[in-house]
């Protein structure tokens, strides 16, 4: 097993030999700790999300982090992946699994929003909207996809995530409208026809912290790749955070009120099982670097699934806060 009996599980560590100064990728507050709303999600014209009741939601998509790779460096500097580092593949979350948080997070949102007064647009309605049939839609994919640091992935540098999958709910299309300035007049149409709000809810999770070194080591047992039990020094623990988060609102004159996380925040929750490294493989030098070391965490699905439907439900509840506050 990953975990000592006598180490508490959330101050897990990972420490490099090599290198005496690992530097965190970023710091993640406890989402259960943080009193101040503004600490975490800011706020720009929100006052815009009340110019119509109305809200239609085209895309509601979480991105679950599946690979992270720790490295040595800098906040700012980016590191060649020929530098030693270690990988982490989190394991034994199937594709429904990622999907049912996708979907019960969706319906809570929706819920959320009729609470407040909105009137949530079935997807028939718009759907049927002459304009919205011509809009550049991209089927949703949940296979898993190296990270690039896109509009999207805004902390990917920093939190060190390599690849992710991306859901979105009932397994609907994705409305490309930032990234497809074609979009821009067929939406803006749309909404004045249908007199609603466009809400563009997109988030990311992660799944492991790294942590700064502290001066303090605990061994951690973990299978070799013989297979044989073995233990190594950790600087890291499991929680899940939201790395990015956008949820805009486009009101049927485009004027945007959004919400974006200022600092990363997260929940500790005990879902690794196991830990145990891995053979190398020609893809894995190519995606981590040969010099790169490789760990499997398995995580208890139960537990996984849980706690990223109660983060995500701590954001959007977040979110509605905030909301409320300018419903004047």
């Amino acid at each position: 097993m990953l975990f000592s009996k006598n180490i508490p599980l959330l101050f897990l560590s990972i420490t490099l030999f090599a290198f005496s100064h690992v530097k965190a990728q970023v710091k993640i507050e406890n989402l259960d700790k943080v009193a101040d709303v503004k600490l975490v999600l800011i706020d720009t014209k929100l006052t815009e999300a009340w110019k119509t009741t109305n809200v239609c939601i085209p895309t509601f998509q979480i991105n679950f982090i599946t690979k992270s790779n720790l490295v040595v460096s800098k906040l700012k500097t980016p590191v060649p992946p020929t530098l030693a580092s270690n990988t982490f593949i989190l394991s034994g979350i199937r594709d429904n699994t990622y999907q049912q948080i996708t979907n019960e997070a969706y319906q809570y949102y929706i819920n959320q929003l009729l609470s407040l007064g909105y009137n949530v647009i079935s997807r028939e309605v718009f759907e049927q909207n002459d304009t919205y049939k011509r809009m550049v839609l991209v089927p949703s994919n949940d296979r898993e996809y190296k990270c690039n640091g896109s509009l999207l992935e805004p902390l990917v540098k920093l939190t060190g995530s390599t690849h992710a999958k991306s859901v979105t709910a009932g397994n609907n299309p994705t409305l490309q409208f930032i990234n497809s300035p074609q979009n821009t007049p067929k939406i803006t149409k749309m909404l004045k026809d249908l007199n609603t709000n466009l809400v563009d809810f997109n988030i990311t999770i992660d799944f492991m912290e790294y942590l700064v070194q502290r001066g303090m080591t605990n061994k951690w047992d973990y299978i070799n790749s013989t297979g044989a039990p073995a233990t190594m020094l950790l600087n890291c623990k499991p929680n899940l955070f939201v790395s990015s988060v956008s949820s805009n609102f486009y009101n049927p004159n485009l004027l945007t009120a959004n919400f974006t996380n200022k600092v990363a925040a997260g929940i500790e929750r005990n879902y690794f099982k196991q830990m145990k490294s891995l053979i190398k493989t020609p893809e894995m030098d190519l995606n981590f670097g040969k010099a790169s070391k490789v760990y499997e965490l398995m995580a208890d699905e139960v537990v996984y699934k849980a706690s990223c439907i109660e983060l995500i439900k701590k954001y959007i509840d977040m979110m509605v806060l905030r909301l409320k506050a300018e419903h004047k």
